[in-house]
């Protein structure tokens, strides 16, 4: 059986441990036995770890700090040489960069970038330079992300879009919208749900601001802010100033697919993402969602044909979108059935399986 070892920085829940857990079944159906190691010590909250275990995944852990980059070339290329894969498929900087120089020559490496090259460290990219000779093939999560490493000649590797996938039965509530709802103290009015992490990139300032403007035409909507982040204190005094508080939720990471249960509309204001899971995740369940205007979702939604946008920190813009989409005109039911197609993780792990063939890991 063919093997592959997934190299990513740290196994905290978020985006990549995710999408490889979504694809693992997949993968694991077509033949490919799966290892995944962090360079981080194992992390405190153990769902993701859980998850893997349970598919069957080979967890490992270099066990170090994040600025010991030279100790994890030399643990990384120990760990190497001491096991047998046929691809190696690296995920975020540091993982890319350390994969790169610690890996035997006849190692086939797959590198994907999760975001545009403005948001990397200036080092990193220095990095991406000296080892794009490496890699055998780097594949970003959107067009957008990989124009902007591509576009005017920085990295020259051979490179490919491959989305970002998305489990359908990872967003299995099993709750009704008025259970749902009733877990939250919701009662009646419109409910505006955002996901994610409460990073300023994320714009839940924004949020908050638009719901203090709703309210005054619906005095009894509400807003699920569902995530954690530095920014949480902040966030909640800032709900405080507005005079909002007693209209937002904070149920932390929990269980967002009964957070979406809940939903009238899901927005997305992020100020730049790489591809933006959350609107593909409401597409699927078959939710409204506003999002900021970003070329990379653009790629998947199109305004009033299956979603809405606004200009991005335009507030006035966001919410007119928000309302629009309360009452929206597009097909939802048709809107489910495009991010199916695009996004789900069989056609996803398909496409990486050729590519892990094309590499010479597996025929």
């Amino acid at each position: 059986m063919p093997r592959i070892l997934y190299t990513l920085t740290v196994m905290d829940p978020g985006a990549v441990p995710n999408i490889l857990l979504d694809l693992a079944p997949y993968l694991q159906s077509l033949g490919w036995k799966i290892d995944i190691l962090s360079l981080q010590p194992p992390p405190k909250d153990k769902s993701a770890v859980t998850r893997a275990r349970g598919l069957g995944i080979d967890l490992h852990y270099l066990d170090l700090p994040s600025w010991n980059v030279p100790l994890a070339v030399a643990r990384l290329g120990r760990f190497l040489r001491s096991r047998h894969f046929d691809v190696l498929h690296s995920h975020l900087g540091r993982a890319d960069l350390v994969s790169s120089w610690a890996k035997p020559a006849q190692l086939p490496q797959i590198s994907t970038f999760h975001s545009v090259r403005r948001n990397y460290h200036p080092l990193t990219l220095w990095g991406y330079r000296a080892t794009d000779q490496k890699v055998r093939l780097r594949t970003g999560v959107s067009r957008a992300v990989l124009d902007s490493f591509y576009g005017d000649g920085f990295l020259r590797s051979p490179h490919q879009v491959v989305y970002n996938p998305v489990d359908p039965t990872r967003l299995v509530c099993g709750k009704t919208r008025e259970e749902a709802r009733k877990e939250l103290g919701i009662d009646s009015g419109p409910v505006i749900v955002q996901v994610g992490r409460f990073l300023p990139v994320k714009g839940q300032d924004l949020t908050l601001r638009l719901l203090s403007r709703l309210l005054k035409r619906h005095p009894t909507a509400h807003l699920v802010l569902a995530g954690d982040g530095p920014l949480r204190r902040q966030l909640q005094d800032m709900a405080q100033e507005l005079g909002v508080q007693d209209h937002v939720r904070w149920p932390g990471f929990g269980a967002p697919s009964c957070v979406y249960a809940a939903a009238d509309v899901v927005v997305f204001p992020s100020r730049w993402e790489g591809l933006g899971l959350v609107p593909i995740e409401a597409m699927m369940l078959g939710l409204p969602v506003v999002s900021s205007d970003l070329p990379a979702v653009r790629e998947y939604l199109e305004p009033q044909k299956n979603g809405s946008v606004f200009a991005i920190d335009d507030l006035q813009d966001f919410e007119l979108a928000v309302e629009s989409a309360l009452n929206p005109s597009w097909d939802l039911e048709a809107t489910r059935q495009k991010a199916l197609d695009l996004f789900h993780p069989r056609r996803i792990a398909q496409e990486y399986h050729n590519l892990y063939c094309g590499v010479g890991g597996h025929s």
